[in-house]
């Protein structure tokens, strides 16, 4: 694109009003998963604090996560994304 044709597009409002509208898309898909990524950590951190309250969940969890660090099998049996979750839990002693 030559200097003449960038110079053409920049001085054209039609341009420029698209250009401001697809940041203000970007800029709100942004926001949005920002906004969606602290909601799904506040979830995770509301999660584990019931799993260290009740002794069962506890010691469930505690089971789960020991079997998937020695159970190299068993680990890749189960959901990637379910045993990357369960050994992010810090199970407190």
């Amino acid at each position: 694109m030559s200097d003449m044709d960038l110079q053409s597009l920049l001085g054209s409002e039609v341009f420029r009003i698209f250009a401001t509208q697809e940041q203000t898309k970007e800029f709100e898909e942004k926001r949005k998963n920002e906004e969606l990524s602290k909601k799904m950590v506040a979830e995770f951190e509301l999660f584990q604090m019931k799993v260290n309250s009740n002794s069962k969940l506890k010691e469930t969890f505690k089971k789960m996560q020991d079997r998937f660090i020695n159970d190299p099998d068993y680990r890749k049996k189960a959901d990637q994304n379910f045993v990357q979750g369960v050994m992010l839990l810090k199970i407190e002693d």
